[in-house]
This record gives C-alpha cells, sequence and structure tokens, in this order.
C-alpha cells in the first residue's frame, strides 16, 4: 500500500512539471525564509555577543525568528518529502543525501542550544554568551554547507 501510494507521487511529480515546481518552489521559499531570518539573526547574534559589556537584547525579535526559522524548516521538510518519494531510489543510495540529512538533523540541534543559550542570555547570564555566539557560528555555517549539499545533490547526475 505504502509503495504504491509513493509510486503514485512519484508519477504526479514527474509527470507533471507545475507539481514539481511547486514542490521546489515550496523547498527553496523554506530555504529563503527559514534560512534567511536565521542567518541574520546568526549575524546579529555573533555581533552582539562579541560585547560583553552591552545589554542583550534578542536579534530580530527574539522568540518571533524561532517561528519563522521553526516554520521554514517545516516547509522545507514536507516539500524535501515530495522530492524524495520523487525519486526514492536515487536518493535514498546517495550517500551526499544522508550528508545533507545528518547536517540538517545537526542543524535543527543546535538550534536548540542556541534557543537556551539566547534565553540564558537574556536572563543574564553572561557565560552564556560564549555558547550563544559559537552556536550562532555554527548555525551559519551548517545553512550554507547544507545549501551547498542539496546543490550538489540535484546537480549530480
Amino acid at each position: 500500500m505504502i509503495a504504491a501510494l509513493i509510486e503514485r507521487w512519484a508519477r504526479l511529480y514527474n509527470d507533471h512539471k507545475a507539481v514539481s515546481d511547486a514542490v521546489t518552489f515550496a523547498h527553496l521559499a523554506g530555504i529563503l525564509v527559514g534560512g534567511g531570518v536565521a542567518v541574520a539573526s546568526d549575524r546579529a547574534a555573533i555581533q552582539l555577543a562579541r560585547t560583553s559589556d552591552v545589554p542583550y537584547f534578542p536579534p530580530l525579535g527574539g522568540r518571533t525568528v524561532h517561528r519563522w526559522v521553526v516554520g521554514g524548516l517545516a516547509v522545507i521538510t514536507v516539500s524535501g518529502l515530495g522530492m524524495l518519494f520523487a525519486d526514492l531510489h536515487t536518493y535514498i543510495t546517495a550517500p551526499l543525501f544522508w550528508v545533507k540529512m545528518g547536517l540538517t538533523l545537526i542543524l535543527i540541534g543546535n538550534g536548540w542550544v542556541r534557543m537556551n543559550a539566547e534565553e540564558a542570555v537574556v536572563g543574564g547570564v553572561a557565560a552564556a554568551r560564549s555558547r550563544f555566539r559559537h552556536t550562532s557560528v555554527a548555525s551559519l555555517v551548517l545553512w550554507l554547507v547544507i545549501l551547498l549539499a542539496g546543490v550538489m545533490l540535484v546537480t549530480s547526475d
């Protein structure tokens, strides 16, 4: 039953350009919005976390940033599953796909640590600034490396 659903989806995705375009657009929009907000926030956080004598305020709206990033990640996940199921054998057997998935899990874990570090800094824990800065740098790098892996994955024919 699941195999039949995946096969039907693959046919729909591959036979109808509008469907594949919509899924690709959703994936790229999730990256642009979620990743863009994350990168902007990370950059601001890196700058703010350098100066320990300046009172900290959450860059670009604090929790609002996390909602945009999580929303972007949700769109990326759903659209990514659509792409995966459209060509399951190709992706599931590609080592680069698994590297990208592993990096994505690291990004999500880093985001959780970063969010906790941000809350600690907002709460006045000066020692958390270093962890906040390091997780912001890691986030910035991970978004870019994951994007590169995705580009390499779709152009490696």
